[in-house]
């Protein structure tokens, strides 16, 4: 078999295992995010995500000395199993996670990073069980100061 005739087999090769591994994955998912019509709010479905307009102003101090307190209205319609999906994230200008609430099951998980540790290293973690059920409506509010 000629040189050229075994880079043409190799590259088909290389191609099909490409689109065989990424057959099912979808290159511009559909947000899913939908305004409630009956009232206030917004509905996140699957990989639903919501952002600000204008990024929060957070100083890199805020955490540690300022107190501060968040209410959010959630209704799960299903409960989690595979992993811990995030309902609110607050990240700074750079990316970096400061707070995370999340769902694993019907637990409320609330985390934060450690000081000490280098971004999404190591983080502090609250749960609280049976908070969240499938479609039951719950308001949640977290209230932090460095005391």
């Amino acid at each position: 078999m000629n040189r050229k005739a075994l880079i043409t087999i190799l590259l088909l090769l290389c191609g099909v295992f490409v689109v065989a591994g990424l057959w099912p994955f979808e290159f511009h998912p559909d947000n899913r995010v939908m305004l409630l019509r009956e009232r206030n709010g917004l509905r996140l479905a699957g990989v639903g995500n919501a952002c600000s307009r204008e990024p929060f102003s957070l100083s890199d101090t805020f955490f540690r000395n300022r107190a501060f307190s968040l209410e959010i209205l959630v209704r799960p319609h299903r409960e989690p199993f595979a992993d811990v999906p995030a309902m609110v994230s607050v990240c700074d200008g750079s990316g970096i996670e400061h707070l995370f609430i999340g769902q694993w099951k019907s637990t409320l998980i609330i985390r934060r990073p450690e000081r000490s540790s280098p971004p999404s290293k190591r983080y502090r973690e609250i749960g609280v069980a049976n908070a969240l059920h499938q479609d039951r409506t719950r308001l949640i509010t977290v209230t932090a100061s460095d005391q």
